[in-house]
């Protein structure tokens, strides 16, 4: 399909996939320089919270693209500025959650 309006060019797109490159990158920099213990290890818990908030990142992503492709841009503009308050006190809470439970 033709797209009759230019892109805009005014902002850098986002890209999803850089955060789950960086993502895979560090977790086998930390694989491969840490013992392996049978137990689950704090480090273990904050790459497991860090690969869930960037998947469900991405997926946002996909959903608000989706919906700017179907020409709901207001749907799609809510979903983006809902999604950057959830994610981030999403994932300062589980910071929290996690140094308290499993440091205390």
């Amino acid at each position: 399909m033709l797209r009759s309006a230019a892109p805009d060019r005014s902002k850098p797109p986002f890209k999803p996939w850089h955060l789950n490159l960086s993502a895979v990158a560090f977790g086998f920099t930390v694989s491969g320089s840490l013992p392996k213990f049978p137990d689950l290890t704090f480090l273990d818990i904050l790459v497991t919270g860090t690969y869930c908030i960037v998947a469900l990142a991405t997926f946002e992503n996909i959903l608000a693209h989706v919906l700017r492709e179907w020409r709901d841009e207001a749907l799609a503009h809510r979903i983006d500025c809902l999604s950057r308050w959830l994610f981030t006190t999403v994932y300062v809470s589980y910071l929290a959650v996690s140094v308290i439970v499993f440091l205390l």
